[in-house]
């Protein structure tokens, strides 16, 4: 039960309902994607232009699903403190990283559904491609993935 008045407690509540409530607003949100057919850019682009708001919704309920993540890690973090805590720690400090950037890379899906809804498909695919060939792109995965390792 929820007790304003015992702050551990509802600390303790808030961290449990956030990394309850993350993981499934992520998965429902893997529900509602536009999955393509075909691991291609232009199937891709074809499936958000179909379901522009199914894409919508997919990227907004991914960003709230991480950010609960990403606040239930702290949490987390906050709990450790007497077993392991240096290896805790950074592995918080890198999961925390990896949950706080993936919503920064959903930004991503709505310039695809604006070029998933321009008409010539083919310049679309071109310009998709060539903004995943920047050196920032390649270097905003990083916090991804050592937020996967921690």
């Amino acid at each position: 039960m929820l007790k304003i008045t015992d702050a551990n407690n509802f600390r303790r509540t808030v961290v449990g309902l956030c990394l309850i409530a993350g993981p499934l607003v992520t998965l429902i949100g893997g529900l509602v994607t536009p999955w393509e057919e075909h691991e291609t850019k232009a199937a891709y682009l074809q499936a958000l232009a179909e379901n522009p708001t199914r894409a919508q919704i997919h990227a907004i309920l991914f960003y709230f699903g991480f950010l609960l993540t990403a606040v239930g890690t702290f949490g987390i973090l906050h709990l450790l403190r007497h077993r392991a805590v240096v290896l805790g720690h950074v592995a918080g400090v890198l999961a925390v990283w990896g949950w706080v950037t993936f919503p920064g890379l959903l930004i991503s899906d709505f310039s695809d559904l604006s070029l998933a809804q321009w008409s010539n498909r083919q310049e679309a695919i071109d310009i998709s491609d060539r903004a995943e060939g920047y050196v920032g792109s390649a270097i905003m995965g990083v916090p991804v993935l050592l937020g996967v390792i921690g």
